[in-house]
């Protein structure tokens, strides 16, 4: 007992920070959903599972992507419990952030020091991005909380003394493969996850066993989601390009990256002044280059010296792939922000000892320095979380949107179709089925062959934004007729086509 009181001591404030994010971030989750797209497809797959259905079964008229298993399966007991219960959702995304956080606590302990690593913790926890990007239904947290599990267990498979322990050695190991495959299972970047495991058996290891049992469970997660109607190819495909084609993506996203994690722990407050915001953007962007190829002779360095961490293969190979993938989004970083923060006082604690080296004095102490940042950071979090208190973008849930799903379910036939801009939130929340008013800058012009393409019934409008794609329709032989509408959205009734 007398042992366990220094411990409880030493993560004390770790531990009533945890309950502080808790009881915030509870208190702010808000009903309804904002008019995203992607997060109607994740719990249709979601409850296509509860219900039985062909997992691949549409959403939408319009041939799309059916998104991978993994976070459909994990919503599926809440949707099966409860229906579909925003909050509860959303909850979700809290406990996922909080375990993410509590591994990177782990490793950075591990790999820095607990003061830094205590740090680490108390800027992801009080992140203004994730507290207004809980109110989403989407992957990417449970993404980066399994991220972070498989990174957490390569750490404690290599603690794990083979002979003394066997069975605890194999536990750590199929909490790898387990860890990493559904990792892939939730977005098909995770393949990254098993590049970097697949690096870190060859340097470490130098074990075909390993290295083949990857390829065998890479591939039969492969092969299960091709049964389910998801085609991982397709995420790649963009990939299947010429050496030119690469080299422009590489030059054109070479920056976003780290702009894109800059947008990150630099919160909203930094907006007050736009000019400091665009100096530091800048300063970031023609950094970039430069980061990535000390990354690239960090890499190819500590790879010779059998000294890279399995957290830093994954997080250089993760920003040296990030420009390849499709158009950059902020929540493409979640996953890494707390090994960059791990990484940057890594930097520090290097050219620390490159200067002590050259010059025989320290003009600086890394760790500190490195801790003064993240306290600053801290205080612009806590600052613009406070701000952001009253955050809420519900869409769905507002008066006209719900009026509009009234008139739907009231008068449209279950199978009449519409055309809307976000037809898979409309047609999870009404049970009919639609396509986008237009899906690329073309089909604008055309109108009129989409409406006959794929039968359409009704046309619903945003009234200031849509109202020239209903002026082209009479000249091009098809008639409508509004029967419904509010200040901001208007139905058509399509009558001759």
């Amino acid at each position: 007992m007398k042992s366990a009181i220094p411990h409880l001591r030493k993560n004390a404030a770790l531990g009533v920070f945890c309950v502080l994010f808790l009881f915030i971030n509870i208190i702010t989750l808000n009903d309804g959903h904002n008019w995203g797209d992607d997060f109607a497809q994740y719990i249709h797959h979601a409850r296509n599972i509860v219900e039985h259905k062909a997992y691949d079964a549409p959403l939408m008229l319009e041939e799309w992507v059916t998104v991978p298993p993994g976070f459909p399966l994990l919503i599926a007991p809440i949707i099966k419990l409860f229906g579909l219960n925003f909050p509860i959702l959303k909850f979700m995304n809290i406990l996922y952030w909080l375990l993410a956080t509590l591994g990177v606590y782990a490793l950075a302990k591990r790999y820095t020091s607990r003061p830094a690593a205590l740090m680490i913790a108390l800027v992801l926890l009080s992140s203004p991005r994730f507290f207004t990007f809980k109110q989403n239904v989407l992957a990417d947290i449970p993404f980066s909380l399994f991220v972070v599990a498989t990174v957490y267990a390569v750490m404690r498979f290599e603690d794990s003394p083979l002979r003394e322990k066997p069975a605890l050695k194999m536990f750590w190991l199929a909490s790898i493969f387990f860890f990493s495959g559904y990792a892939f299972l939730i977005r098909n970047a995770g393949v990254i996850l098993f590049l970097a495991l697949a690096i870190h058996f060859m340097i470490y290891r130098r074990s075909l066993r390993l290295i083949a049992g990857l390829a065998a469970a890479l591939a039969g997660i492969w092969l299960m989601q091709q049964s389910l109607g998801v085609a991982p190819a397709q995420y790649y495909e963009r990939l299947n390009i010429s050496f030119s084609q690469w080299a422009h993506l590489l030059i054109k996203n070479i920056s976003s990256p780290f702009t894109l994690m800059y947008q990150f722990f630099t919160p909203d407050l930094f907006g007050l002044w736009p000019k400091l915001d665009r100096l530091v953007t800048g300063l970031v962007k023609g950094a970039a280059p430069l980061i990535l190829l000390a990354m690239a002779a960090v890499f190819i360095y500590k790879i010779k010296k059998k000294t890279l961490a399995f957290w830093e293969n994954f997080l250089i190979l993760f920003l040296f792939l990030m420009p390849f993938w499709p158009i950059p989004d902020g929540r493409y970083v979640y996953p890494i922000v707390g090994f960059a923060l791990m990484a940057m006082i890594r930097a520090a604690e290097g050219i620390e000892l490159i200067l002590k080296r050259i010059s025989g004095r320290i003009p600086f102490h890394a760790q500190k320095c490195a801790r003064s940042v993240l306290l600053i950071l801290f205080i612009l979090n806590v600052a613009t979380t406070g701000m952001l208190f009253n955050f809420n973008d519900n869409m769905i849930y507002q008066s006209e949107p719900l009026a509009v799903m009234r008139w739907m379910t009231t008068h449209m036939k279950s199978d009449e179709h519409f055309m809307f801009h976000k037809p898979r939130a409309l047609g999870l929340l009404t049970g009919r089925m639609g396509t986008p008013l237009w899906m690329h800058s073309k089909d604008k012009n055309n109108m009129a062959g989409r409406i006959r393409k794929f039968d359409i019934d009704y046309l619903i409008i945003i009234k200031q934004f849509d109202r020239p794609l209903i002026d082209q329709l009479e000249p091009a032989g098809v008639t409508v007729h509004s029967v419904w509408e509010s200040p901001t959205y208007q139905i058509f009734k399509v009558l001759e086509l």
